[in-house]
């Protein structure tokens, strides 16, 4: 069973059947039952929204302003904690984005990160 994505290579957010993701790697479930995945080729987090199958991405522009990233360098480690508190591991750098939305380096190796 497919869950999300047309089984296409990209970057489209909308219903499940459309979406498509680069080099889906790891999930993570929130409280609320979305699924959360690691779109490693897309250098972004996206939210798949239980009950509405639509894919929504988060943590990816936020994170370009609010820490002056070029890119996300090679996401990869994701977890959720039961509050609803994301934590993303991306090369050097470990991302919290709490549950109303406000992102925060809990580490942040600048000289690996470019």
């Amino acid at each position: 069973m497919t869950l999300a994505g047309c089984g296409e290579e990209g970057f489209v957010q909308g219903q499940c059947t459309e979406a498509k993701f680069d080099c889906p790697t790891n999930l993570a479930m929130d409280p609320s039952g979305a699924i959360l995945v690691v779109d490693f080729g897309n250098q972004c987090i996206r939210r798949i929204a239980r009950g509405f199958f639509i894919v929504l991405n988060i943590l990816f522009q936020l994170i370009r302003a609010s820490f002056g990233l070029q890119g996300w360098p090679e996401p990869g480690g994701l977890a959720v904690t039961k509050d609803g508190t994301v934590f993303v591991g991306a090369s050097a750098t470990i991302l919290e984005l709490n549950p109303q939305g406000r992102p925060k380096t809990l580490y942040c190796n600048a000289a690996i990160v470019r």
